[in-house]
């Protein structure tokens, strides 16, 4: 599958956060009353993340987020809630991967989150050399939440 990757703008942005997923996965539903806050999180030109749009045949499939950390890098993904479990996850994560990799020639620790309940996305990051090294409870628009850390080791 080829994507395209472009910096997120204010429109891609707004139709995010509006994305509806069904149960069990309305955890990633932003709500009404943190859809402002999140839209200026993304926006902002230095809040730490950069956000990406990604585009698969002309249409608006996902998202990349990266947060550098020291020596490492943050990813965070997500696809329409329509493309969710037609088993693109492995190749999405890839292509994100390759696209830090060559575009932001980026060598070292790519690590992300993923909560613990999402074992469909824990098997599509495993799928792509991802392994799980911690764990974390957070809070979370819906409550407290355990994150699975994981990571793919630097190249």
């Amino acid at each position: 599958m080829k994507y395209q990757v472009k910096p997120m703008e204010e429109h891609e942005a707004i139709e995010y956060l509006q994305w509806r997923y069904p149960e069990p996965y309305t955890f990633y539903n932003v709500p009404a009353a943190g859809f402002a806050e999140c839209l200026a999180e993304i926006l902002a030109p230095d809040n730490g993340t950069d956000y990406y749009a990604v585009y698969r045949k002309g249409s608006y499939y996902g998202i990349f987020c990266f947060n550098y950390q020291s020596q490492d890098l943050e990813l965070g993904l997500g696809i329409r809630p329509e493309e969710c479990g037609k088993h693109h996850g492995r190749q999405f994560t890839l292509a994100a991967v390759d696209y830090i990799r060559r575009n932001l020639l980026f060598k070292g620790r790519i690590w992300l989150r993923v909560a613990d309940f999402n074992e469909r996305a824990q098997r599509s990051y495993e799928g792509a050399g991802f392994k799980p090294f911690d764990q974390q409870l957070a809070i979370s628009w819906h409550g407290l939440t355990n994150f699975i850390h994981m990571e793919l080791p630097e190249t």
